[in-house]
């Protein structure tokens, strides 16, 4: 309903905000954590369904993205702390780097490589014409008489 009342992009605006205000609640979250998600997080998984239209793509991001992290990894999930992972890992330096308690992807570097990602779908979604204009934008109604393209196509001069 919202991509077809404010087109695609309020809709990646608003999912990509519930997706960042769902995490603000986790065990060592902040501020700085939650826009993190929801620019790297929340953009890239929107992004993922508006390219492709269904929701195997970004459920499958956000499944591997939790997997490898938590399960493989053996780091925190947005603040949860990973139990019986394959390995442990450690991330040790600044927050900015490592997105402290709350995992990697509180990271510059998560959200800059997934934003990156995220516009290159949003790139490619728009080639391939599936950006949808807000509904006040839209011309799908008749053409305006004022439109001279239109009137010059569909008004022949009688010779």
């Amino acid at each position: 309903m919202v991509q077809m009342v404010g087109g695609t992009w309020i809709a990646v605006i608003i999912s990509s905000a519930f997706f960042g205000a769902a995490h603000a609640f986790n065990p060592g979250a902040t501020v700085t954590s939650s826009l993190a998600i929801t620019l790297e997080a929340g953009v890239l998984l929107a992004a993922a369904y508006v390219l492709t239209g269904r929701l195997w793509f970004p459920m499958g991001l956000h499944a591997g993205w939790n997997f490898s992290e938590g399960s493989l990894y053996g780091l925190s999930v947005s603040g949860f702390t990973a139990k019986n992972a394959l390995t442990q890992g450690s991330l040790t330096g600044p927050v900015i780097l490592t997105g402290g308690s709350f995992g990697p992807e509180a990271s510059v570097v998560a959200v800059l490589s997934c934003l990156g990602v995220a516009i290159l779908l949003l790139r490619v979604a728009a080639k391939r014409g599936r950006i949808q204009p807000p509904l006040w934008v839209r011309h799908n109604g008749p053409i305006a008489l004022n439109n001279p393209a239109a009137t010059e196509t569909s008004v022949q001069r009688q010779p």
